[in-house]
């Protein structure tokens, strides 16, 4: 059983880059669960075509129906059990609603796996030309193709590239289909992926070579956009992804009012949550009550925290934990420079053009911060300031207290209030 909702929105669904299938599966216990090719219902979602009800022949020749109404001036198509393969970005219209069977997540249990398996990307590397994260979103906002909208006119999806409004992904579970059979591919060392010793990484190898755990790049991504006001009003609810690529949520550019709560996120390629502004300066951004599970695993000792920052105007993190390993032997940066896998559970980042701007603030408010094995870490046990290996950074904030958090450039002022608890005030 399980239930994908997406409200009021203009969203590009990404299915991958290698170009074999992806799946949206929205089975309820059904052993024999039809296959449903793209073509046969992307024309329905693309057009916003509300009829009653539209029937479909799965590949197998079963039949079923996706129904739509138009509920509070949204058109609310309903699927029903089946997998519907994907192979391309998919544009939903503005107010539009898919829905799903039933929840698929057991917040409470977010590992436990249901009898159907949700939302699957096939990549099983982060390619070359992905280096710096554009796109392969599972769910994607409308907005440019490239990191910076600059560098060309392409926008996702082939939108306008515009920033969505009032979007809403809730009740999601994604890359669940193969992990019981791709899980112990996860950390694997693959011989000769780790030539990393330059930035010139098409002359060596640097993760080169696939890992072989079928995903998504990204969970959910937010790109830059093109017009002044943003992408406004971001809710992601109720989401879990047992793997992805590169980042697990990364919100990126001009973002006016975004709330992640309630997810849970392990085995990434980069950072699990990330906050991307660069120059674009995010504001009343929350992160809450959070999960965040071995990040950068996917790309061993290479890349990736629990949380992370590039640039920002105001955010709050509240009751996120983190599950990550200390590292004897990270990976540095080509030419010997910093290290940027499991050095705190916060790292603040003026990196990929992050700049904060006079007034920042950055708000921790509760937080877990353990190993792998459920042991926590201790101010006593990690270093100040500075990253150690074998160790994680913890640094004063404005307000005195000692938290886990790093800021390995400190030629920006980055305001940061902690407090141990969820206090509205620090």
């Amino acid at each position: 059983m399980y239930l994908t909702i997406i409200f009021n929105l203009v969203l590009a669904v990404s299915a991958f880059s290698s170009g074999d299938r992806a799946h949206l599966d929205v089975r309820d216990n059904d052993k024999d669960c039809p296959i449903f090719v793209y073509t046969s219902w992307r024309d329905l979602i693309l057009h916003g075509d509300c009829r009653s009800s539209v029937q479909l022949t799965s590949s197998s020749g079963q039949t079923a129906e996706i129904r739509c109404n138009v509920e509070e001036g949204r058109k609310v198509f309903r699927f029903p059990p089946g997998i519907f393969e994907i192979d391309e970005q998919l544009l939903i219209p503005a107010s539009c609603s898919i829905v799903g069977a039933a929840s698929p997540n057991d917040m409470a249990n977010p590992k436990k796996t249901p009898d159907w398996k949700g939302y699957q990307g096939v990549d099983t590397i982060r390619p070359d030309d992905n280096g710096a994260l554009c796109g392969g979103g599972a769910f994607e906002t409308k907005g440019c193709a490239e990191n910076d909208c600059k560098v060309s006119q392409v926008n996702t999806g082939g939108s306008d590239g515009e920033g969505s409004m009032h979007v809403v992904i809730e009740n999601v579970r994604i890359n669940d289909f193969f992990f019981a059979e791709d899980q112990k591919k996860i950390g694997f060392p693959i011989p000769g992926n780790y030539d990393c010793k330059t930035d010139h990484w098409t002359e060596e190898c640097c993760f080169c070579k696939p890992n072989g755990v079928r995903s998504t790049q990204v969970a959910v991504w937010v790109p830059e956009s093109r017009n002044a006001e943003g992408t406004v009003d971001i809710l992601i609810k109720h989401l879990v992804a047992t793997s992805a690529q590169a980042d697990g949520i990364n919100l990126h550019g001009n973002i006016k009012g975004a709330l992640v709560h309630d997810v849970y996120i392990e085995n990434t390629g980069d950072d699990t949550l990330a906050l991307w502004g660069a120059e674009s300066f995010p504001e009343q951004i929350t992160f809450a009550n959070a999960v965040a599970v071995n990040p950068g695993i996917m790309r061993p000792n290479w890349y990736g925290n629990c949380v992370a920052t590039y640039g920002l105007r105001s955010v709050i993190f509240a009751n996120i934990t983190c599950e990550a390993p200390t590292l004897e032997q990270p990976i540095p940066q080509p030419g010997g420079g910093e290290v940027n896998i499991d050095t705190s559970m916060f790292v603040f980042y003026t990196s990929f053009g992050g700049s904060y701007p006079s007034g920042n603030s950055i708000y921790i408010k509760g937080w877990n911060f353990k190993n792998l094995q459920g042991t926590g870490y201790t101010v006593q046990e990690g270093s100040l300031n500075t990253f150690k290996p074998g160790k994680m950074v913890w640094t004063k904030a404005e307000n005195g207290i000692l938290a886990p958090f790093y800021l390995p450039d400190k030629k920006q002022e980055v305001n940061v209030i902690a407090c141990e608890g969820l206090k509205d005030e620090c």
